[in-house]
């Protein structure tokens, strides 16, 4: 079993993933069939929504929170 890693776009938080699996980041499935993945690190999320029950077309949505980046004082 190989082991890939997912990474935040927002942040750059690795986390890793098994082949064809997501479950380590916790997917949460609503009623409407709209699948939330989120970043543990930085909390910016993705939401998959189908516009049927064939799962062929849909919108996919990204939310990516502001982060303030700490600067050294010299």
């Amino acid at each position: 079993m190989k082991i890939k890693f997912w990474h935040c776009n927002n942040c750059g938080h690795e986390e890793p993933v098994t082949d064809n699996n997501i479950r380590e980041l916790n997917p949460a499935v609503s009623s409407t069939g709209a699948i939330k993945i989120g970043c543990p690190n930085c909390g910016a999320y993705t939401v998959s929504k189908p516009f049927d029950e064939t799962f062929t077309g849909g919108v996919f949505e990204v939310v990516r929170p502001h982060i303030k980046r700490h600067r050294k004082k010299v």
